[in-house]
């Protein structure tokens, strides 16, 4: 029986519906946007995108995706016109600012078509177009080594520019070549570790915008666990990061290694992160996976000393769970109690 029967208008019905779609994505739209320009919260502004999938369609969400992805090209080529105008070695910078956030756009456009695979796995999958646009990169510069240079020097000139003068109030006779060589290296190796925590922020959001009404979902992350044989990969990592200080090795070669110890680091912060709210369930049963989320996350970004707590006690809680099983011992100690 169709809905012209109950006096049901199918073509007015389907006018509201395409209203409502198109009023859903302008505001999602306007609030990825908006995430992406506050800088602070540019590590989540895929989120909105992604909760668009729950509220209307994947397609949708999708096309969501490609949207902002041009809005943020189009946006940084605007910001950065004077930068642009040095011709090659402009658009070589401004491409490798949009590194960041095109990998977690691209990431987010995975997450929604690999439904069907499971925790990390995914995780890792939807870095796979970061590797992309890494090798493309790589590719350009071995190729144009002129370019390369230029683009080196330029950036090594703007942080002289604007950190010397600084750390000149406190150092004397500064070797400004050797410490941006020192910060380059850091920022490089450290690529990895900051998209897997912006990935694993966004995702959570949207799985847990998706599954709000279901108890189980929360009751799950409370049960997360990694695979045990994830160690190995954490102290394999380590100890190559640990033994780089005694012998030489290419300087490529030790930026992946600490990208993976640190990835794998990060990996037991989230693992610490469900040990804490299993604790904290245990005592408060309405607490929302997501609640605690955001406390975490303004905790971590906002108070001095509190924020390092977090961030170093996480880790160690995800470490120590893969050997004592501390949820276990949590949940007997509440029943004890």
């Amino acid at each position: 029986m169709n809905n012209a029967a109950f006096g049901i208008d199918e073509k007015a019905l389907r006018k509201k519906r395409a209203l409502s779609s198109f009023r859903d994505g302008v505001i999602l739209l306007a609030i990825s946007t908006l995430l992406y320009f506050l800088n602070v919260t540019m590590i989540v502004f895929v989120s909105p995108l992604l909760i668009y999938s729950t509220l209307q369609s994947k397609k949708g969400a999708s096309l969501l995706i490609a949207i902002e992805s041009a809005v943020v090209v189009v946006a940084e080529i605007l910001s950065n016109l004077p930068l642009l105008a040095l011709g090659p070695v402009g658009w070589a910078i401004v491409a490798l600012m949009l590194f960041f956030p095109l990998s977690l756009l691209a990431a987010g456009l995975v997450w929604l078509g690999t439904e069907n695979m499971k925790g990390v796995s995914r995780v890792l999958t939807s870095l796979l177009p970061s590797l992309s646009f890494i090798a493309v990169y790589a590719i350009v510069f071995t190729a144009d080594r002129a370019l390369f240079n230029e683009v080196y020097a330029y950036i090594e000139n703007a942080f002289a520019e604007t950190i010397a003068p600084i750390l000149s109030m406190v150092f004397n006779n500064l070797n400004i070549e050797a410490v941006f060589s020192v910060f380059l290296v850091t920022v490089a190796s450290l690529v990895y570790p900051a998209l897997i925590s912006a990935v694993c922020a966004t995702f959570f959001i949207y799985e847990s915008a998706r599954h709000s009404k279901e108890i189980s979902y929360d009751e799950g992350v409370a049960q997360f666990e990694l695979n045990p044989n994830y160690i190995w990969v954490f102290i394999l990592s380590w100890a190559l990061f640990l033994v780089s200080y005694f012998i030489s090795a290419p300087i490529i070669l030790e930026i992946i290694v600490i990208n993976i110890a640190f990835s794998s680091l990060f990996m037991y912060t989230a693992e610490g992160f469900t040990v804490l709210y299993s604790w904290l369930k245990g005592k408060i049963p309405r607490l929302r996976s997501m609640t605690l989320f955001i406390i975490v996350f303004l905790v971590a970004m906002i108070i001095p000393g509190l924020n390092f707590i977090i961030l170093l006690g996480l880790p160690i809680l995800g470490l120590l769970e893969n050997f004592f099983n501390l949820k276990k011992i949590g949940a007997k100690n509440e029943n004890h109690s």
